[in-house]
């Protein structure tokens, strides 16, 4: 579509009565009804052709704005639940931690009451 475009733009840059425009040096420019009509249509393609540029353009950037806020979303989120998960497992730890010293504990508690059996 885009090399469509471009041979489609070189043409009409090869026509005549651009080069006639171009080449004509005085403040006066004559060109016939057909030539004016011509020009006018090639003014309106260029036009419609920017116009669907605009367009797409407007709608990639549109798109690229949501996608952004999209990611930018994605990441709060991700970062709220990495935190949650580094507050569950500092949590574990602890009870871990805990779970631990009690175990422990009481089996320092068994120890010495098997030992004061054994005494016995």
């Amino acid at each position: 579509e885009l090399t469509a475009a471009r041979l489609r733009l070189q043409e009409l840059e090869e026509t005549q009565p651009k080069e006639r425009v171009r080449a004509v040096e005085s403040s006066v420019v004559t060109l016939t009804g057909e030539e004016l009509n011509k020009l006018r249509q090639e003014i309106n393609e260029q036009e419609q052709l920017l116009s669907g540029y605009q367009q797409e353009n407007e709608a990639a950037t549109k798109q690229i704005k949501e996608l952004r806020e999209a990611a930018k979303k994605m990441e709060e989120r991700y970062v709220k639940e990495v935190s949650q998960l580094e507050s569950q497992v500092a949590d574990f730890q602890e009870k871990k931690a805990a779970h631990a010293q009690e175990a422990g504990s009481k089996l320092k508690e068994k120890l010495s009451l098997e030992a004061e059996i054994e005494r016995l």
